[in-house]
């Protein structure tokens, strides 16, 4: 997760405070809270979340 940081500062620095936060919190969303926790149960809040990445890595295409 570091280097996707790493990159997301070096390329993208124009709109690095925003795109931190969108990364991170699709981090914690998807990875910490839906697969190690297992915190996340509504289907529709899974693929909203799949969505908003989708969304994301076409912003940094």
């Amino acid at each position: 997760m570091d280097e996707h940081r790493k990159v997301l500062k070096k390329y993208f620095a124009i709109n690095n405070g925003k795109l931190a936060r969108e990364f991170e919190g699709l981090y914690d969303t998807l990875h910490i809270a839906g697969y190690y926790r297992g915190l996340i149960y509504n289907v529709d809040m899974v693929k909203d979340a799949m969505k908003a990445a989708k969304e994301f890595i076409e912003k940094v295409k």
